[in-house]
C-alpha cells in the first residue's frame, strides 16, 4: 500500500513539474513572438517613413541622374531622372510598393502628387519610370533621435504606434510625441492610415 501512495505521489509530482515546465516555456515563448512583433512594426515604420519622403521633399528615391529627360520650367529647365530603387522601375511597381505601407486614401493622394500644376513627381517614359529631380530640402526624414513602442498586439487588427521624437532644427532643440494608426488588411499587412505625418515634418511645423 505504501509502494502504491508513493508511486502516485511521484505520478503526482511529474504532472505537476511538466505542467510549470510547460508554462515557463508558454510564457518564454509568448514573450519573444511579442517583442519580434514590435520589432517588426517598428520596422514598417521605419521604412513607411523613408516611402513617405520620397512624396514629400524629406527625401528621394534613387535616381540615375545621367539618364534624364530635360523640359522647360518657367525660366529654367527643368528635368526627370530615371529611378534605380531595388525592385521599382514602373508606375505600377511604385504604386504596389507604397501599398504595402498605406491605406488606400493616403496611396492615390501620394502617387498623384503634382510638384506644379501639371507637372507630377512620377511619370513614365516609354514604360521606364522617371522622378522629378531636385524636389528635396534641406531637413531629412531620417534626422533626429526616435524611440518607437506600440499600445496592442498581433491579435488586434488595429494598434497605436508611439514615437517619441527628438531632432535639433536650425539650432533649435524640439521635442515631440507622435501617435500613429496601423491596421491589419484582409490580407494580413500592417498598413498606416492616412493621418500618417513624417516626424520631421512635424518637427519643422512648431
Amino acid at each position: 500500500m505504501k509502494r502504491k501512495v508513493s508511486i502516485c505521489t511521484y505520478m503526482l509530482i511529474l504532472c505537476m513539474v511538466l505542467i510549470i515546465t510547460g508554462c515557463v516555456k508558454n510564457s518564454k515563448n509568448n514573450i519573444e513572438y511579442e517583442k519580434n512583433f514590435e520589432q517588426m512594426i517598428s520596422d514598417r515604420f521605419t521604412v513607411a517613413e523613408e516611402v513617405y519622403s520620397w512624396f514629400t521633399g524629406y527625401g528621394e528615391i534613387e535616381m540615375d541622374h545621367d539618364d534624364k529627360i530635360e523640359f522647360e520650367l518657367g525660366y529654367h529647365v527643368g528635368y526627370y531622372a530615371r529611378v534605380i530603387q531595388n525592385d521599382i522601375s514602373t508606375m505600377k511597381e511604385l504604386s504596389d510598393y507604397v501599398q504595402l505601407y498605406f491605406e488606400d486614401d493616403l496611396c492615390n493622394e501620394l502617387l498623384n502628387y503634382n510638384v506644379e500644376e501639371g507637372i507630377p513627381l512620377f511619370r513614365e517614359y516609354d514604360g521606364v519610370l522617371y522622378c522629378f529631380a531636385g524636389y528635396v530640402g534641406l531637413l531629412s526624414y531620417d534626422d533626429g533621435d526616435k524611440v518607437i513602442s506600440i499600445d496592442g498586439s498581433k491579435e488586434e487588427d488595429s494598434i497605436t504606434v508611439h514615437v517619441h521624437y527628438t531632432v535639433t532644427i536650425f539650432e533649435e532643440s524640439r521635442e515631440l510625441e507622435l501617435y500613429y494608426t496601423i491596421e491589419k488588411g484582409n490580407d494580413g499587412i500592417w498598413r498606416f492610415d492616412s493621418n500618417f505625418v513624417l516626424p520631421i515634418e512635424a518637427a519643422a511645423k512648431l
